[in-house]
């Protein structure tokens, strides 16, 4: 898949399958629904639709994407969104929560999501956010200790 199949730009980052079985391809020009069927098909334009800043996105540079019981979380470079889409195609987000570059995703036993940031691994509770910094005797293997 290229923009000649209707991507946004030819950087993917990631891909995810939700628990509809759609298919989700993470741009650094938003979060683009792909059609499988028109994949499966052979045909020149297999995005469904691609989702920006006017869907409710805070940053179309969407680096990072997790499939996770009905929620797709969308980590971009300003933080990570707790999304859902509507019967309509329309995107829903849930919860967001910006200042940092979500690198990477996954969730836990428990169901918490954690994220892979330039400033630490967060992880996003139940009751609550954490930040792990050298104060938690987190350390950072590419600076010598001072």
């Amino acid at each position: 898949m290229t923009t000649g199949n209707g991507l946004p730009v030819n950087e993917v980052w990631t891909l995810a399958i939700d628990r509809e079985r759609r298919l989700w391809a993470a741009t650094r020009s938003g979060l683009v629904l792909v059609n499988q069927e028109a994949v499966a098909r052979g045909a020149s334009h297999v995005v469904q639709r691609v989702y920006g800043l006017a869907d409710g996105l805070t940053e179309t540079n969407v680096k990072v994407l997790r499939a996770d019981a009905d929620s797709l979380w969308v980590g971009t470079v300003l933080g990570l969104s707790e999304t859902t889409i509507e019967e309509s195609g329309d995107l829903v987000i849930a919860r967001t929560l910006t200042g940092f570059y979500a690198w990477g995703l996954d969730t836990d036993s428990r169901g918490d999501v954690w994220v892979a940031t330039e400033a630490g691994a967060r992880r996003l509770a139940i009751h609550g956010f954490t930040t792990y910094r050298t104060e938690d005797h987190y350390e950072d293997k590419r600076r010598p200790n001072t």
